[in-house]
């Protein structure tokens, strides 16, 4: 009997923590933006490409490049509307040190070139579309701050929150 009772906890257990990520879709999602995923293979592809082209990007972490890929439709988006787009083309010049650079490393590259054609008043309006979109992030990088437009990233259960 304790066989089959430490069998069932276990399956327990494994169910549970499917459900944990079940607001991402699976393990191997970093996010989602409404339907669209974010894969951890892409987040992933991206650290690695932008630390390969500068060494001075070795801080570039897999939650900075999840909350760059999290805006980046909707920050490409608004410097086309301001008459400031930016192509792929560009993007890919950035990137000429690698060789053949991954859709999403391009993406990111558009999104970060993108940022200085965004209003304040942009800003506004993404964030309200990204509310209405529902942001949901791995649990391993926060939540997504609506305010702030960034991820938030949970203190651990050994730090106590300041009273201020």
């Amino acid at each position: 009997m304790t066989h089959k009772r430490v069998r069932t906890g276990a399956v327990i257990t494994l169910l549970g923590s499917g459900l944990l990520l079940a607001g991402c879709g699976s393990a191997s999602t970093a996010a989602t933006v409404g339907d669209r995923k974010i894969s951890e293979d892409d987040v992933m592809t991206v650290v690695e490409q932008i630390q390969q082209m500068s060494p001075e990007a070795s801080s570039f972490t897999p939650a900075a490049a999840t909350g760059l890929l999290v805006l980046a439709p909707e920050v490409i988006a608004a410097a086309e509307r301001n008459g400031k787009p930016v192509s792929e083309s560009a993007a890919r010049a950035q990137l000429s040190g690698l060789k053949d650079p991954a859709p999403a490393t391009v993406e990111a590259i558009r999104a970060n070139m993108a940022f200085p054609a965004i209003t304040q008043e942009d800003g506004m309006a993404i964030l309200e579309s990204l509310r209405k979109q529902k942001v949901h992030l791995n649990p391993r990088y926060g939540t997504f701050d609506y305010t702030k437009g960034e991820l938030a990233q949970p203190l651990p259960n050994w730090i106590e929150k300041s009273a201020g």
